[in-house]
């Protein structure tokens, strides 16, 4: 038994015998199984009030700006991929442009080089036909005049 549980037997068997049993149990249950001094006062209490109540503002404080510069840094961080996609699309944008630009530069020199072939083999075709034709207008005068010449003597 500690010194406090021995203390509190003896007072109860004291008062049982000023007392009798019945009001010596009735006193005993009316005081606080530990020390008067091991027992928290109102002011004991408002003063853990206060104390816990500053330490929960404290600590609310400290979240708050935790969570302001958790918010700022995901806005700072999106901000930057906001802006990186951005470039990288810009990016994009005009190397599709550059290389449209390319394929339609290219387009205009294959069309040049076919509208040339073209011109090359009409002249080509205008020239043998020309010939054909001249030829062809050669020998029917030559016929003809042979006709013609061949009808005169005849005639003579």
């Amino acid at each position: 038994m500690t010194a406090n549980e021995e203390e509190r037997r003896r007072l109860f068997q004291r008062l049982e015998e000023v007392l009798g049993a019945t009001e010596a149990a009735t006193l005993m249950e009316g005081l606080p199984p530990i020390r008067w001094s091991d027992l928290a006062t109102k002011a004991d209490l408002d003063g853990l009030r206060a104390a816990t109540k500053a330490d929960l503002d404290q600590l609310q404080a400290e979240t708050k700006a935790e969570f302001e510069r958790v918010r700022s840094e995901t806005r700072n961080e999106f901000e930057k991929v906001r802006s990186e996609t951005r470039n990288e699309f810009e990016k994009v944008r005009s190397e599709t442009r550059n290389e449209f630009e390319k394929v339609g530069l290219r387009m205009e020199v294959m069309e040049h080089r076919l509208m040339s072939a073209f011109r090359d083999e009409l002249n080509e075709a205008f020239h043998r036909q020309g010939r054909q034709t001249a030829l062809t207008l050669v020998g029917s005068l030559t016929g003809l005049s042979a006709l013609a010449w061949t009808i005169a003597n005849l005639a003579h």
